[in-house]
């Protein structure tokens, strides 16, 4: 079967169904790439994010990681759902970001769209999503260290956490690099 077909066979929930999708397909080296043509789609959008994550997470190479966060970041203005949100701001680690300037201009909007969101998850992610991003872009630092404490500062105890998890990466990798220079 197609990955569509399997995911129009899909009922809208079972994990474990997309598990056994994500495990017929992983394979396929155009896996990734379809899966982000099939966001576009609302019809298969909330099955595609879900696998999309699960692909990344499991650390499959891509053929074109590039061509295939371009294809994301392209698409981001289409992601509703709170689940797709959080589904994509959890891929984001997983994803090169170029200086192209639609991309880190869509990337950014996305993530500043998702701080307001009203999901909790959607939010810590959304902090992580700026941490990311200054990682890969140095303009951005001084802008998400002031969201990353104003999160600190107003945010509940959940979020909050998530934060100090992208802090304390970093003082845990600042430590390695003093370490390397003693």
């Amino acid at each position: 079967m197609s990955l569509k077909s399997d995911i129009e066979a899909w009922d809208g929930q079972s994990a474990a169904a997309l598990c056994r999708i994500h495990e017929t397909h992983r394979d396929d080296p155009q896996l990734a790439p379809e899966l982000v043509e099939l966001i576009g789609s609302l019809r298969y959008r909330m099955a595609a994010t879900r696998l999309l994550k699960r692909h990344l997470e499991a650390e499959i190479p891509l053929p074109d990681p590039h061509a295939v966060a371009r294809a994301l970041f392209a698409r981001l203005d289409k992601l509703e759902h709170w689940e797709c949100r959080l589904n994509v701001l959890q891929c984001l680690p997983h994803l090169p970001l170029d200086d192209d300037d639609d991309g880190v201009a869509a990337v950014e909007q996305f993530l500043r769209t998702c701080l307001a969101d009203g999901n909790k998850f959607v939010r810590a992610w959304a902090y992580n999503g700026f941490h990311w991003l200054a990682g890969r872009h140095p303009r951005f630092a001084g802008e998400a260290a002031a969201i990353l404490e104003a999160g600190l500062r107003d945010e509940e105890a959940s979020i909050k956490a998530r934060i100090r998890k992208c802090l304390d990466a970093d003082a845990n990798e600042a430590g390695k690099t003093g370490d390397a220079h003693e």
